[in-house]
């Protein structure tokens, strides 16, 4: 994560959210590339996709300028299977069963291929476990998460 999820960073996020940003999203990228260690080979970007009836987001904005900026592939391996509501008003308990069996994945082109998974907060990590979850079940191994920002509350299960 580039940051804390406090005042600063969710106010950057939220306007990013209500509106792409070409210039912002270009920095923020270059500032992951940093976070990263010497990109591997066949590591493939996936970002968390968009909650049903959204539109692509940061997330997949983020992917996508990464891509770009350091030669990684970034596919669209998951996918939505059922809705789900909103994760703001709930707590990680809560995250965790309204994200049960959401995410369905494809299966690897090739073995062991490795996915660093794409998001803009990672609050609970609810939502990297269950996708981390539906990717390894088909087949994948994830080697981490890459965020703009992280908020970790008391009693919240660690991150995937």
């Amino acid at each position: 994560a580039l940051g804390r999820y406090d005042a600063i960073w969710r106010r950057l996020i939220l306007g990013l959210r209500r509106q792409a940003n070409p210039k912002l999203i270009r920095a923020l990228a270059s500032e992951c590339l940093v976070l990263l260690p010497k990109p591997k080979a066949g590591v493939v970007l996936c970002a968390i996709p968009p909650r049903q009836g959204h539109q692509p987001g940061p997330p997949q904005w983020l992917e996508r300028e990464i891509s770009r900026q350091s030669g990684l592939r970034a596919r669209a391996l998951l996918h939505r299977r059922r809705a789900c509501i909103g994760q703001h008003h709930l707590n990680g308990s809560q995250r965790r069963q309204n994200l049960s069996g959401v995410f369905s994945a494809e299966p690897p082109h090739r073995p062991s291929a490795e996915v660093m998974l794409v998001d803009d907060v990672v609050t609970s990590g609810a939502t990297s476990q269950a996708a981390a979850e539906a990717l390894e079940a088909a087949g994948h191994g994830v080697v981490g998460v890459l965020c703009l920002a992280h908020r970790r509350s008391p009693g919240d299960a660690p991150m995937a």
